[in-house]
């Protein structure tokens, strides 16, 4: 059998006028005769079902052969080619029959879609575009498609396969349980028949179907649509109002923030409703649903397989008490806390503030969240997020920070106070405001007070927001490259009144950073003790201010930027000042960018790069100055301890 496919195609190559060899033979492509590799076609639908995700309308079989390996498509097979492959109505399967040369190894690209859909499939490229204007509208099911890239292994006889094609999509699904309700048909009428739906969204626009990955993301916004009919909604008691398919990335951590619009058709009344932070995966769907018309404020997201498992189910909470609050923290199924006003957790026991599953809190400008003196939100292997309001703790009696009596014999002595700590896991912060008593400056036996503490492996995202705290602002935890953690801080403010005045024992600069590396770019640190202290990471700076201040009375101020125990600090930009000169070199202004040990003997940093900024003194490292800089001596008026600049690179 090897031997008379080899002849045949030779002859075939011959015919051709080709000058290639037996073993760089390439064949003619016969999809619908005998052929010694045959595909069995299936699209990953739903048999049996006339709905959403069914399958049905993907029609049109486009596909490419390439040798392993290689990008260069040997055989290309696309839309309106004489031997074009589709499947026949009502079916999820068809045949492609190929004669592949004995001894190769190749890979191929199916790729199934509706004439109708606005996909472009590229054979050279190896991808799909996607032609969103070409789209406007919801609801259009002739949008679903199907794709795999299948590996043949070396061809050494005949080849009988089936290869199950999958979306690249995801489903999203709009759904309410309320289309009966009076009020609701009074508006709309008799089975919504005059509701529009849209919606606006990102989404990305070209797939490679080699990699699986996704790119050019855009703003979407799809027209308004009338509601599905004839379609039963994933989720029982609820029926569709909206549905779309989207390109997604193809892990489940991807989510995207919606901006729904439902209106009367003749556009005399309309309302938009958000929902942010949903889960998409390709070849998933993902349901939101609620009583969306009579009640927008209360919905549930579930992300649910289409042929994959497990499922995943993300309920949406509005908490109105503490004891609503700690059950919705509590309860894996809920996805996010809404918080609407002031709500007082300081009864809370460590145990109803523990983050068990990825959580998302999100809070309306003016709410807050008072937290107990003593504890405080504990996330393990899971992530956070939190969105506007405020967070607070409370002296030992249970007092407002408002009235803490400064001064007094701090009950608190020796106790770490915070209001996050967090291990291993992903903690967001969007224009959210955390205080963390002002007036308490202890440490405990095994943390530093804090309003953030993170230990292993985080991803720490701030920006927009506002924090403030006795001790530590933020605090890294784990020396010895334990704490291999990426921190970005954006836009935001910091602030910590620790002084070694205080106590004499337990001081802090403002925030200290532990980890694998981080960006600081235009926030503002203000310290007395100090204002930022890296360790053993690579930190980068882009533009704000980072300064200290003396206690009235007092010179405590210490430095700016303060490197050790291996960091390295490459400044791009911003402001570096502090009122003291604590070193005995000629650095021409007052200590602000220094590089030492942490009078604990660790290894001193190094500043990596200097590429701009203003310093009130020269940059030094133990007991050398950084001259290798390009120093400008400057002025400014409105600061009078700016004294240097550093050249652009």
């Amino acid at each position: 059998m090897k031997k008379s496919n080899l002849f045949m195609l030779s002859a075939a190559a011959m015919l051709l006028g080709t000058a290639c060899s037996q073993e760089d033979v390439i064949p003619a492509v016969t999809p619908d005769g005998d052929g010694n590799v045959t595909f069995t076609i299936r699209t990953d639908g739903a048999t049996g079902s006339r709905a959403f995700g069914d399958g049905y309308t993907a029609l049109k079989l486009q596909y490419a052969v390439y040798e392993a390996g290689s990008p260069t498509p040997i055989i290309t097979v696309a839309d309106g080619d004489a031997n074009q492959v589709t499947f026949a109505e009502n079916a999820l399967s068809t045949t492609v029959s190929l004669k592949l040369v004995n001894g190769k190894n190749y890979d191929i690209l199916f790729w199934a879609d509706n004439e109708n859909a606005p996909y472009t499939f590229d054979a050279a490229a190896q991808t799909v575009t996607i032609d969103y204007t070409a789209m406007p509208a919801v609801n259009d099911e002739e949008r679903d498609a199907f794709y795999v890239m299948e590996n043949t292994g070396v061809i050494s006889g005949p080849i009988n396969k089936t290869v199950v094609l999958k979306r690249p999509f995801a489903q999203v699904n709009l759904g309410t349980d309320d289309l009966t309700a009076d009020e609701v048909v009074r508006v709309y009428g008799e089975d919504a028949a005059n509701l529009r739906t849209s919606v606006k969204v990102k989404a990305y626009s070209t797939l490679n179907l080699a990699t699986k990955e996704v790119g050019g993301e855009t703003e979407l916004a799809f027209t308004a649509g009338a509601i599905p009919t004839d379609e039963t909604f994933p989720v029982e008691n609820y029926e569709y109002l909206h549905m779309n398919y989207l390109l997604v990335p193809q892990t489940q951590s991807s989510v995207a923030d919606f901006n729904f619009t439902l209106a009367v058709a003749d556009n005399s009344s309309s309302f938009d409703f958000a929902v942010t932070n949903v889960p998409l995966q390709a070849n998933y769907r993902t349901n939101i649903y609620g009583s969306l018309l009579t009640n927008p404020a209360e919905y549930i997201v579930t992300k649910d397989p289409i042929f994959e498992t497990p499922d995943f189910n993300k309920e949406v909470v509005v908490a109105k008490t503490g004891q609503e609050f700690v059950d919705a923290l509590a309860d894996n199924s809920v996805g996010k806390i809404q918080v609407s006003e002031n709500i007082d957790l300081s009864t809370a026991t460590p145990e109803q503030l523990k983050v068990t599953s990825d959580k998302t809190i999100e809070m309306a400008d003016n709410a807050s969240l008072t937290l107990p003196a003593a504890q405080h939100f504990e996330a393990v292997s899971s992530d956070l997020t939190i969105i506007g309001g405020r967070i607070a703790n409370v002296d030992a009696d249970g007092n407002p920070l408002a009235i803490s009596r400064a001064g007094e014999e701090d009950p608190m002595k020796g106790v770490a106070k915070s209001l996050i700590e967090i291990t291993d896991g992903n903690l967001i912060l969007k224009g959210v405001e955390l205080v963390n008593d002002m007036n308490h400056h202890w440490h405990g036996p095994k943390t530093n007070s804090a309003a953030i503490a993170y230990w292993g492996n985080c991803e720490i995202n701030i920006e927009d927001s506002k924090i403030y705290s006795g001790e530590f602002t933020l605090c890294g935890m784990g020396r010895g490259g334990v704490n291999t953690s990426v921190v970005n801080l954006k836009n935001s403010y910091f602030e910590s009144t620790s002084s070694n005045i205080n106590n004499g024992t337990n001081w802090a600069y403002c925030m200290r950073l532990f980890g694998k590396e981080g960006v600081l770019e235009n926030c503002e640190v203000k310290g007395i003790q100090g204002a930022v202290s890296p360790e053993e990471g690579t930190f980068t700076f882009k533009g704000g201010k980072y300064y200290t201040v003396n206690t009235p009375g007092r010179q405590d101020a210490f430095y700016a930027l303060y490197a050790t125990n291996g960091a390295k600090i490459i400044i791009e930009d911003g402001d570096f000042y502090g009122p003291e000169k604590r070193t005995g070199l000629a650095i021409e202004g007052t200590s602000c960018v220094v590089s030492g040990d942490n009078d604990t003997g660790l290894p001193v940093g190094s500043i990596v790069d200097i590429q701009g900024g203003r310093f009130s003194g020269k940059a030094y490292v133990g007991n050398r100055i950084c001259d290798e800089f390009d120093w400008i001596e400057t002025s400014d008026p409105e600061n009078p301890l700016i004294k240097w600049t550093v050249a652009p690179n």
